[in-house]
């Protein structure tokens, strides 16, 4: 199970992270969030860290977390 959790880094303002049920951040998901942190709004980085903690815990309960930035449409 993942969760959005809010952090506040020693250096800066609060922000959002996705960490897993032992309270760790869930790294990939993470470091996407960081390389797009600087792009959003806290309220926009707050709500892909909810979705994607979600998308996460989906993931895990198949067991595919390894196709994580797979997601699309079929058509």
């Amino acid at each position: 199970m993942a969760y959005g959790l809010a952090v506040r880094p020693p250096d800066g303002a609060r922000t959002w992270t996705v960490v897993d049920a032992g309270y760790r951040t869930v790294t990939p998901v993470g470091q996407w969030l960081e390389a797009h942190r600087h792009l959003w709004s806290p309220n926009t980085v707050r709500s892909y860290a909810t979705s994607l903690s979600q998308w996460w815990t989906f993931l895990e309960q198949r067991g595919e977390t390894s196709g994580w930035r797979e997601a699309g449409s079929q058509r």
